[in-house]
Parts: C-alpha cells; structure tokens; sequence
C-alpha cells in the first residue's frame, strides 16, 4: 500500500467515525428530549412540576418546562 493511499484510508476511517459520532449524538439529544418531557408527564412526584400541579415550584408550571425543554433542544443536538 502506499503512502498516499494509507493516508486516504486513515482519512476516510476518521471521516466515518466522526459521522458516526454525529449520529450517535444526535440519537442522545432526541432520546434527552424525550426523557425530559415524559419525566414532565410523570405524576404523581411530590414537590416536582407535572401536568397536574407546579409542586414546590413558584417559578415553573408545565407550560416553562416544556418552552425550557423546546430551548435546550438545539443545544443538546450541538
């Protein structure tokens, strides 16, 4: 093999496991998301927001831990 074609093996092997990686992490940020939302869903949690009561929280209902779900999103799947 060549030196040049052993590079572009390295090269292309390397590429791959970024994708890879990209995928993998994409695949987490979906399944956080996910988490975070059923975890909302969950009831009864005393002193934990759900759709049923804000618990022990004065500063979060459902509605501001969805919005607060939807604006860590993208910065999940980054």
């Amino acid at each position: 093999m060549t030196a040049a074609l052993a590079r572009h093996s390295h090269q292309s092997g390397l590429s791959e496991a970024r994708f890879a990686n990209v995928y993998e992490a994409e695949a987490i940020a979906t399944i956080a998301v996910r988490c975070l939302l059923r975890e909302l869903e969950t009831c009864p949690k005393p002193g934990l927001v759900s759709h049923v009561d804000s618990g022990s929280h004065s500063d979060m209902n459902f509605g501001t831990f969805q919005r607060s779900v939807a604006a860590i999103n993208p910065y999940l799947h980054a």
